[in-house]
Order: structure tokens, then C-alpha cells, then sequence
């Protein structure tokens, strides 16, 4: 199955050249991430900007994996930076959606990057 890219009216702030977003269409399970350490990293701190900046254009701590950006097109969250997230506790345990892939990611309560 395809994913669905959920568009979005705000733009995709890129970190210089390191991406947060790929132009990647292949989708994962959320058996699949590696463990992650550096919680600390500018990346990672990036990466928990533009999710807050989703769930506050969605109006939801649930946000899209694929996002249609207006400035960027169709993106997908960068598998490593979901890792690192996860294992950070900023965001909750992946889970598959219908499609049998991550779809979506939920922000944990504390949104303090």
C-alpha cells in the first residue's frame, strides 16, 4: 500500500544540509528502527521543532510521517530522527496503521525539545 502524504500550509524548514524529512516514498514498520543514541544533537533538537510545528499546523499531537510540504514537496520523516525521538520519550511508541506501516507518530505530552 502507498502512503498519504497529509498537506500541510506550512513550510518545511530545512537544517542546513542535514535532512529531518527524506524524499523517500518507502514506508516501515515500526518493528524496524534501530536504536538510536545522541540525544543531544542539533539534528535531533531540529527534528522536535518541525514535529511541534506539525502537530500545532494539524491541530493534533498526532502528525503525519509523510507530509506535502509547499515548499518542499512530498517528504517522509527521516527513520533515523524518529529513532532518536523515540528513544528520547519525545514522542510514543510506533505503531503500524492500516496500511501495516508507520503512518503517523504521536507526540508525548511534553513537547520541551
Amino acid at each position: 500500500m502507498n502512503p498519504v502524504y497529509t498537506r500541510v500550509a506550512i513550510d518545511y524548514s530545512p537544517m542546513d544540509a542535514t535532512k529531518v524529512f527524506v524524499k523517500d516514498a518507502s514506508t516501515f514498520s515500526a518493528s524496524s528502527l534501530l536504536r538510536q543514541r545522541d540525544p543531544k544533537s542539533n539534528r535531533l533538537h531540529h527534528f522536535k521543532r518541525e514535529l511541534v510545528r506539525l502537530s500545532e499546523a494539524v491541530g493534533s499531537p498526532r502528525v503525519p510521517v509523510f507530509v506535502r510540504w509547499p515548499n518542499a514537496g512530498r517528504l517522509r520523516m527521516d527513520k533515523g530522527c524518529l529513532a532518536q525521538a523515540l528513544e528520547s520519550g519525545f514522542i510514543l511508541d510506533l505503531t503500524n496503521g492500516d496500511g501495516g506501516f508507520v503512518s503517523h507518530v504521536e507526540l508525548a505530552e511534553s513537547k520541551d525539545s
